[in-house]
């Protein structure tokens, strides 16, 4: 009787929180942001457009999660009173527990994982807060936006510092909202792999920074694990995958697939044991390398080959051309450099390498916009090897408005047209 009891008072909390919610949630919505809107704006990183509904959704969220919380508890009682008879031994009830616990906690992970305000609980400051939390909050937030069209700027730690979405959108309002989905430490694959991972209506346009770094470096094994899932097995005799990324790695990200807990297991680290202990590695990292530029511009120079492993780089790349053309979304592709020091270590031939790949590319793929012709960045306008200083970002993100006004958006204004399900339609001329 107890155990239905319990039940009982679970479904009327659930039935008074959805009661509260449609009564009071847009009203209390109204109130946070008339008293709250600059916290909001802080928490989202000045993505939100509308800050009133942003709230009420994450009113309704709360009560979501509330509600598969309540259905969890139901659930073990359920099988609790199904499969444990009351003259069961203390190990077979802790086993039991146990076991069904892990599974009920995992499937609402599953559940939390795929809402906004879940991954705000992870949200410790711009610096501070773990790298999958930042990029979740960002990919929620712009996947939730109305604004149309919008685009995903996308690459590695280089496409943050260079592009600031936030000023970026400021110069094209109204005409295009933008998010930066950038990833640290990605490569050419790794972005291949976030970008299937992405809901289609996310984003109808796609901009990628990339420099040498993004193909001629090897793999990064801190990325795929955390990217790569059951979708993504035939990719393993598409690209060979095996004989480049260890098998262990592959694996992780298949248990990371299944297993919500293991997915998320550096943020939730992060989160109890703060910043300050779970990045010490990172910025011990930064700061050897920022002492001493020149050293590891030597050491990380030797590190850039081309090899079988960039050739599965630029295979990756094709392939996300022909996803985004299958998605109908535009590609826009941004030819960056690295820090001079690093740059001039390196063989010429990776860059004309990777502009004969990104011409032919461009060749089967019309409808690519491919922009080469940047403004060369100094020494003096980085921080370490690949990362500009905050007055080159500006600058930087002001000439890729330009470039996006000539390009893209006046294609946009000519001959575009928002199709029933919301993709933007774009036409096969160059650009």
């Amino acid at each position: 009787m107890k155990r239905w009891r319990t039940q009982l008072i679970g479904v009327a909390l659930t039935g008074l929180v959805w009661l509260g919610y449609a009564l009071l949630g847009r009203r209390v919505a109204r109130y946070v942001f008339a008293h709250f809107s600059e916290t909001v704006m802080w928490l989202t990183v000045g993505s939100v457009m509308d800050a009133e509904k942003f709230v009420q959704n994450r009113l309704w969220e709360a009560a979501y999660l509330f509600s598969a919380l309540v259905a969890v508890i139901i659930v073990h009682n359920l099988l609790t009173r199904i499969f444990l008879k009351k003259t069961s031994g203390q190990n077979a009830r802790w086993i039991f527990h146990a076991i069904v616990g892990f599974v009920l906690v995992n499937l609402w992970l599953a559940v939390a994982c795929h809402t906004t305000l879940f991954w705000f609980a992870f949200w410790q400051g711009k610096e501070g807060t773990a790298s999958l939390a930042r990029f979740q909050v960002k990919y929620h937030v712009l996947r939730e936006s109305r604004a149309l069209p919008k685009a995903a700027i996308m690459g590695s730690s280089q496409a943050h510092r260079q592009v600031d979405d936030q000023l970026l959108n400021g110069c094209l309002a109204p005409n295009l909202h933008t998010g930066e989905l950038g990833w640290p430490g990605a490569r050419a694959y790794d972005v291949y792999l976030i970008h299937r991972g992405l809901d289609p209506s996310t984003a109808q346009i796609i901009i990628w920074y990339f420099s040498e770094a993004d193909f001629y470096m090897g793999f990064s094994v801190d990325t795929v694990p955390l990217f790569f899932g059951f979708k993504d097995i035939p990719d393993c005799r598409k690209f060979d995958l095996e004989k480049h990324i260890p098998v262990c790695i592959l694996s992780y990200g298949l248990l990371s697939d299944i297993l919500p807990a293991f997915y998320l297991r550096d943020v939730l680290s992060q989160r109890i044991l703060g910043p300050g202990v779970a990045m010490i590695r990172q910025r011990q990292h930064d700061a050897t390398v920022k002492d001493n530029l020149d050293a590891g511009a030597a050491r990380l120079s030797r590190m850039f080959q081309i090899n079988a492993e960039s050739a599965l780089q630029k295979s990756a790349l094709a392939s996300l051309a022909m996803d985004c053309a299958k998605r109908q979304q535009r590609l826009v592709l941004i030819a960056g450099q690295l820090n001079p020091l690093l740059g001039r270590r390196l063989d010429p031939a990776l860059r004309i390498d990777m502009l004969s790949f990104l011409c032919e590319l461009q060749r089967h793929h019309p409808d690519i916009v491919l922009i080469t012709n940047l403004p060369f960045q100094e020494v003096s306008d980085y921080i370490d090897l690949t990362h500009v200083n905050d007055e080159r970002r500006r600058a930087f993100t002001r000439f890729v408005a330009e470039q996006l006004k000539a390009t893209v958006l006046t294609n946009v204004a000519a001959s575009a047209s928002i199709m029933p399900s919301g993709v933007f339609k774009t036409t096969n001329s160059t650009p």
